[in-house]
């Protein structure tokens, strides 16, 4: 019996398919926000007010000015860690990974309440007669995106350096250049992929950024996608936006593949080089190596949480009182684990289907899938709740009104249902690439020994697969709910009433002026994520650099 007649590959493929199909269901409905109507005259408002424009030069304005900063950051600590020794070096390489656990909107909540003109910064600069600018700015918003965010390219970086061949830069010195022109001349231009994709990263998550630039006060897709919805109840219009912000999302991406289909490193050649000499500095060289690394973990990790730390010791109770950061927590909990438990079985399930009916059209299609990791939360959320709160006044609620003689107003946009929808959409591509890459590392023998030993397909995934992918789904899990813990503009949107997440609840007490009480929460999101991030450190700076 050929494959494509077993019952077998077809329930696979097509309960595959249909999975795909589901998660890619909010991207097409953002994209045919883009040939809709205006009934309501709310997107024609948006332009001649000049309000459209301004979120989107803001929106590039913040992109240009967080990538530049990130990628110099990001290059420049991963070339002095990877091919330098120094006081510090050993314990920095880690370190700078750290600013990825704290979320960016705290990030943002601490460094404003430090520089704020009655703060202690601002307070101690005015008795040597300084002052500083606002944070509350484009520039601020800058420098705090790009203390977040420079990671990205500090892992993509990392490796890479760590593997440069010496002979280039031997060549260069023996030509007469001297180390900062070996640097800028050989060393960049041969890993201009991999600067590229961490540039992309940033970039992307600057779009999906909400929390921290709403903070700061700045126009930008997200807050005007969130404003829109939330302000005027114009759907049409915020669907428009977000059309219009996943586009470019999607510019960005078609662009860093067609400039790393042009600039193709080349393996082969580094195999047959010596893998980069790691160089002792002395003297003033280490000191300024040292504080180079130093100052970016100081201030986008160390200096908020000691300043969340002293807020939560010195402010008494948090919040509204204990019990609502109680119920925070637990509604938090429950949606990581919830979110998890959700997102990577069917992860696995679609990986397992693409192993054992391999597919163009199925494996483009799972392609498509991951988008929405590259999608901001807030134009998934748009994109979900306007066509389901339709459904539900329309079709669901008038059903059950029929059927039971009793009102029931929105039976899923008023449950967890839609929230958990979103989350998947919104993560899946995380655990999808966690397990693809693991089974993909799995020889294909081993299938073929199992089956002739007389086992089933159900078998081989569960004695076989499952064991072997044991710390890959652990990982996957653990950065799913943590990226869950840490969302906001989605969860913002979708919520229940009633439900507040540990995100929610610090954004609003940060809305309302009391960061005190925010202080306990926002340091639990900045610290539950360290522990997956030294995996994922432990991936990008042991594994890769010992391959």
């Amino acid at each position: 019996m050929g494959r494509s007649a077993s019952p077998g590959y077809r329930f696979g493929l097509l309960s595959a398919c249909l999975i795909c199909l589901w998660i890619l269901l909010p991207i097409l409905l953002v994209f045919r926000a883009l040939f809709a109507g205006d009934p309501n005259g709310h997107w024609a408002h948006l332009v001649e007010t000049g309000l459209a424009a301004s979120y989107s030069l803001t929106s590039v304005y913040l992109v240009l000015g967080v990538g530049l900063i990130s990628l110099a950051l990001g290059t420049g600590t991963a070339w002095l860690t990877a091919a330098y020794q120094f006081p510090g070096s050993g314990v920095l390489r880690w370190a700078m990974v750290m600013p990825l656990t704290m979320p960016t909107y705290v990030l943002a909540y601490c460094w404003t309440d430090l520089l704020d003109p009655v703060g202690p910064v601002a307070g101690w600069l005015a008795g040597w007669g300084l002052s500083i600018p606002s944070i509350r700015s484009l520039g601020g918003a800058w420098i705090l995106l790009g203390l977040a965010l420079y990671p990205y390219v500090y892992l993509t970086c990392w490796a890479t350096f760590r593997s440069q061949s010496t002979r280039l830069l031997e060549a260069a010195r023996n030509l007469g250049c001297t180390a900062r022109d070996g640097f800028f001349r050989v060393v960049l231009p041969s890993v201009r992929p991999v600067l590229v994709a961490g540039t992309t990263l940033v970039a992307m998550e600057t779009l999906a950024e909400f929390g921290a630039v709403d903070h700061l006060s700045l126009d930008t897709f997200t807050t005007g996608i969130y404003r829109t919805w939330t302000g005027m109840y114009a759907y049409e219009a915020a669907t428009r936006l977000a059309a219009l912000l996943l586009l470019s999302v999607t510019l960005v991406v078609a662009a860093e593949r067609l400039t790393r289909r042009r600039w193709r490193m080349t393996p082969g050649d580094a195999s047959r080089f010596r893998g980069a000499h790691v160089v002792r500095l002395h003297g003033w060289h280490a000191a300024a190596a040292t504080a180079a690394c130093l100052t970016p973990v100081l201030l986008g990790f160390v200096v908020p949480c000691f300043h969340l730390l002293r807020l939560t010791l010195l402010g008494g109770r948090p919040m509204a009182g204990m019990n609502a950061l109680w119920s925070a927590t637990v509604h938090s909990a429950w949606l990581a684990l919830g979110s998890g438990l959700l997102i990577i079985p069917l992860a696995l399930w679609l990986c397992y289907v693409k192993r054992l009916w391999p597919s163009r059209p199925f494996g483009a299609l799972l392609g498509a899938a991951r988008m929405g990791y590259a999608i901001p939360g807030s134009v998934i959320a748009v994109a979900i709740i306007v066509p389901f709160s339709q459904l539900d006044n329309e079709v669901l609620s008038p059903a059950w009104l029929w059927l039971t003689g009793r009102a029931w107003r929105l039976p899923l946009t008023g449950s967890l249902l839609i929230l958990f929808y979103t989350y998947l959409v919104r993560f899946f591509a995380l655990g999808l690439a966690a397990l693809d890459s693991r089974l993909e590392r799995v020889p294909l023998r081993m299938d073929d020994a199992a089956r002739s030993l007389g086992c089933r397909l159900r078998d081989v995934m569960f004695r076989v697969h499952l064991p072997l992918l044991g710390p890959s789904v652990l990982t996957a899990s653990l950065l799913v709910m943590v990226e869950v813990l840490k969302e906001l503009p989605a969860t913002l949107i979708v919520r229940p009433f009633g439900v507040d997440t540990l995100a929610t609840l610090l954004h609003q007490e940060v809305a309302r002026e009391t960061l005190t009480g925010a202080a306990l929460p926002a340091l639990v999101l900045a610290l539950i994520g360290i522990l997956p991030m030294m995996g994922v450190a432990r991936y990008f700076l042991g594994e890769k650099a010992s391959a």
